[in-house]
């Protein structure tokens, strides 16, 4: 009993970071009906510029900032070089999700030959151990994971049902044409939807860093997990898609603990065709949404 609350508890931590990187896939894909495969590097560019600026500085408040600045420039420079020439042209969507995945391989790229393939890491937060939960331990760092998403589910599900903005970015996602007609800047949503994705994706890398590290190559697969965490969840629905990633996250540690790590990506990936056949909207999409 004592092994399955651990792994519970690493698996609630690990699905938390996954579901904070598929809720900026939902946020993006809300609001502009674009799926962005840069996302991963948005946790990736978060946890290495944290990791470089604390290594210089010794002070976590400039390392973070550094960090969310860093994931809101990089989401810039997606939403310029990547998705805003191809919205201005009505390009197909897969036009942009392909220009999004390349966008992705030359920030890894760069970001591989401008730091290595290190693995650099960030001190906890707040120091002091683990606590025991019900004879299992916990990291405090793991636990600021949970304090930080709780509170960030209940401000974005209060800007998305209870603002007039948020009205307008459900809309957009909707039909991003009739939402045009009714006079919703379309364009200026889409950005926005790419800055709060990105930083989110930073502040999820500077929680992440501490507990795994950060290294270049990190990008691309914190985007495919992160994927599929949204679909599994269901990507039309930020909360939905956090569920999702706690999913994942559940599953990838039981696997490893009850059966073999060898095999925790193959079943990782196979939950994808296996979610798209049985439930293509997401297992945690109200079925009131799924007939409309």
């Amino acid at each position: 009993m004592e092994t399955f609350i651990q792994l519970t508890l690493v698996g609630l931590t690990t699905g938390t970071i996954y579901g904070i990187v598929s809720l900026g896939f939902s946020i993006i894909y809300t609001s502009s009906s674009i799926l962005n495969f840069a996302q991963g590097d948005f946790v990736m560019v978060g946890g290495i510029s944290a990791a470089l600026i604390y290594g210089v500085t010794e002070n976590y408040m400039l390392a973070a900032g550094g960090a969310l600045l860093a994931g809101l420039l990089v989401a810039a420079l997606v939403y310029f070089v990547a998705v805003l020439p191809l919205v201005v042209r009505r390009a197909a969507p897969i036009a942009i999700v392909m220009a999004t995945l390349a966008t992705a391989i030359v920030i890894e790229a760069v970001s591989h030959h401008l730091f290595g393939p290190t693995i650099r890491h960030l001190p906890p937060i707040i120091p002091g151990g683990s606590v025991r939960i019900l004879g299992a331990a916990i990291g405090i760092q793991n636990l600021l994971i949970f304090a930080f998403a709780i509170p960030l589910v209940i401000v974005l599900w209060l800007f998305l049902y209870r603002t007039r903005s948020g009205l307008d970015v459900r809309a957009v996602g909707v039909d991003r044409h009739a939402a045009e007609l009714l006079g919703v800047r379309t364009r200026r949503i889409t950005m926005w939807g790419i800055l709060v994705s990105g930083l989110l994706g930073a502040t999820a890398g500077v929680l992440l860093t501490p507990i795994l590290g950060a290294t270049p190559a990190m990008g691309l697969g914190n985007s495919v997990t992160g994927f599929i965490a949204a679909v599994v969840g269901g990507i039309a629905n930020p909360f939905a898609a956090l569920a999702g990633g706690i999913v994942v996250g559940l599953m990838e540690v039981y696997i490893s603990g009850y059966i073999s790590s060898s095999i925790t990506e193959i079943a990782v990936f196979l939950m994808l065709p296996l979610v798209l056949l049985l439930r293509p909207d997401g297992f945690f999409v109200p079925k009131v949404a799924q007939k409309r």
